[in-house]
């Protein structure tokens, strides 16, 4: 029975947690930095976090990283997919989505954009 308890402790802390880190960044990006063209893969390189809203109303903080030879992986605890990637017209498409970098004001914030949702995402390293 105490196993139980904890269990369910430790799943609300970790939704808890992802909520504050969703509403932390969602306050934080209430207006974007201009948006800034992609020229390379190499403009987006590194990892990236932030919350992917989809259209049926689900939030999952996702983890994206890109590598400098265009590749790109999403994980999150419904996903966790690894797709190429090109640059086109200052912005990163894959399949059915497209990535466009924001930055100013110190912020480097990259949008996801597909048929299924939208993501936003802040660099961490």
């Amino acid at each position: 029975m105490k196993y139980c308890r904890w269990k369910n402790l430790g799943v609300m802390l970790k939704a808890s947690l992802t909520l504050l880190l969703i509403g932390a960044f969602l306050a934080g990006c209430a207006t974007l930095p201009p948006v800034k063209a992609i020229k390379s893969p190499k403009d987006i390189v590194g990892t990236w976090v932030g919350p992917y809203s989809s259209n049926h109303g689900s939030v999952r903080l996702t983890t994206v990283t890109i590598t400098g030879n265009g590749r790109i992986s999403l994980k999150n605890e419904m996903i966790d997919r690894n797709r190429r990637f090109r640059i086109k017209d200052g912005k990163a498409i894959m399949g059915q989505g497209e990535l466009t970098l924001h930055e100013g004001e110190g912020r480097r914030i990259l949008v996801l954009q597909n048929q299924n949702g939208t993501g936003k995402y802040t660099q961490v390293k």
